[in-house]
């Protein structure tokens, strides 16, 4: 059975000095540092709104510094070498 979080664990204790590193047990598999849940948080945030901009034919006019930490973020793990599944083919 996987841990459950604790009081310890909810949004406020990301907010004391030095708690974006603070490991937190939300995500399978284990513990993940807060400032990787930010991170995560920002690329849905970012993805998903441009979805819903673009679905009805709308704008979606990202900030320049949002898309730069999502891509700083996501990058390294958008490589063939990570999953190579979803190669393109040759």
């Amino acid at each position: 059975m996987a841990p459950q979080p604790g009081p310890d664990d909810g949004p406020a204790s990301h907010q004391r000095p030095g708690g974006h590193r603070r490991p937190a047990r939300t995500l399978p598999p284990g513990p993940t540092p807060g400032v990787v849940l930010a991170n995560i948080s920002l690329l849905e945030s970012l993805v998903h709104g441009w979805d819903l901009a673009r679905g009805p034919g709308l704008l979606y006019p990202a900030d320049p510094a949002v898309v730069a930490a999502v891509h700083a973020f996501a990058a390294p793990s958008a490589t063939s070498n990570a999953r190579p599944d979803c190669s393109p083919p040759p």
